[in-house]
């Protein structure tokens, strides 16, 4: 998994900005020329888009923006693809031990659990006393409700945190610099009737 996570991207990009050198862009159809690229690289990075864009700027300043001066950092992106496939790597332990986390606290529950019937009722029952199984039951159950729901309440809620912000921030969240727009319905309406 690793090597084809590694490899294959570089030279994926490499090969597409090849083709945008190799093809410049006609000077009559420059706007559609500029929509034939973006719908061929809609489903591209946004290195790969910053790389284009600084090899566009670097090609109108040196020849008008027809191939002349652009250059295709290969090592930069291979660097990059590395850190990417190491964040991956350490990602995938870090989650399979959150996940070991939690099966060790419901060993460690259980175990509780157990040990607090063993000490609170456990004895009466065995004894036979009526009036010690009745204290021993509402021992059992206030020491089992503040000690075991409260730590498995917290336990769900510090979960759901770390969800949500390492593993989907982490899988789905690139900082690209592009600004967080919230869909709003009311935006979405004023825009309809304006138009």
């Amino acid at each position: 998994m690793v090597p084809i996570m590694l490899l294959p991207k570089p030279f994926y990009m490499y090969i597409k900005h090849k083709c945008l050198v190799q093809h410049p862009t006609p000077p009559q159809d420059e706007e559609l020329a500029e929509e034939l690229r973006e719908s061929f690289i809609t489903e591209e990075s946004s290195e790969f888009k910053a790389l284009r864009k600084k090899a566009q700027t670097q090609g109108q300043g040196q020849g008008h923006g027809h191939g002349h001066g652009e250059e295709f950092e290969f090592g930069e992106i291979f660097v990059h693809q590395i850190i990417e496939t190491i964040e991956f790597v350490l990602g995938s332990i870090s989650n399979t031990a959150s996940y070991l986390r939690l099966w060790a606290l419901s060993l460690a529950h259980s175990q509780l659990a157990k040990v607090f019937f063993e000490k609170t009722i456990g004895g009466s029952i065995e004894g036979g006393s009526l009036i010690g199984i009745i204290l021993g039951w509402v021992v059992f159950i206030n020491i089992t409700f503040s000690v075991i729901m409260c730590m498995d309440m917290m336990e769900c809620f510090l979960h759901a945190l770390r969800l949500q912000w390492v593993e989907f921030q982490n899988k789905f969240f690139k900082a690209d610099g592009w600004k967080f727009m919230p869909c709003s319905m009311r935006q979405y309406l004023n825009a309809r009737l304006s138009a």
